[in-house]
């Protein structure tokens, strides 16, 4: 057995290893890169989801507002016609008191 029969197969074993530990850490880079991708992509994805969320609440609240706005306003509408019956009845009441006391006079 010559050297070069002992160094052949020694030297094709290194150089093999020496590939595979450069494809697996080119593949850890990759898998690692990747990784970081898919975050962002949910972090992107939970920020359109929020956004969204938020924009419904929103919409709800100014439409809630806008209807509490409205039924404010009818009621106190109504409530100012109530106010003016009230008044109204009240005179004719002290009206008829006063011909009720006329006529126990009288």
């Amino acid at each position: 057995m010559t050297i070069v029969d002992i160094l052949q197969p020694v030297l094709g074993a290194l150089m093999t290893a020496i590939a595979t530990i450069f494809s697996f850490r080119a593949g850890r880079r990759k898998s690692n890169a990747e990784a970081k991708g898919e975050e962002a992509k949910a972090k992107s994805t939970e920020l359109e989801n929020t956004e969204k969320a938020i924009e419904i609440w929103r919409k709800m609240a100014e439409e809630m507002a806008q209807r509490h706005t409205e039924d404010y306003e009818k009621l106190y509408k109504q409530n100012e016609e109530l106010i003016k019956q009230n008044k109204e009845l009240l005179l004719k009441i002290d009206h008829l008191e006063s011909e009720l006391s006329q006529l126990k006079k009288g």
